[in-house]
């Protein structure tokens, strides 16, 4: 099987990785499901705020959950 990347932090239920459905969104992510790249914005626990792309569940159209983020050797954000 080949792969062009993954999806970190699916596990996590920080940064924005919760709603009130799940517990842990990541979790919840089931084959077929489907997902956009968004960036966005982290604040870090030293309070810096890094770029991340985040990786949002779509729900019958909808964006509901953030439930990952792509790792960023992959995702680098340029700022302009």
């Amino acid at each position: 099987m080949v792969h062009d990347g993954k999806i970190v932090g699916l596990k996590g239920s920080s940064n924005g990785r919760a709603c009130v459905q799940h517990v842990c969104c990541g979790v919840s992510l089931q084959v077929d499901d489907l997902l956009c790249f968004k960036v966005g914005v982290v604040i870090q626990e030293d309070g810096m705020a890094e770029s991340v792309v985040k990786a949002v569940l779509i729900w019958d159209g909808t964006e509901t959950c953030t439930i990952g983020f792509l790792p960023r050797q992959i995702a680098v954000v340029q700022r302009n």
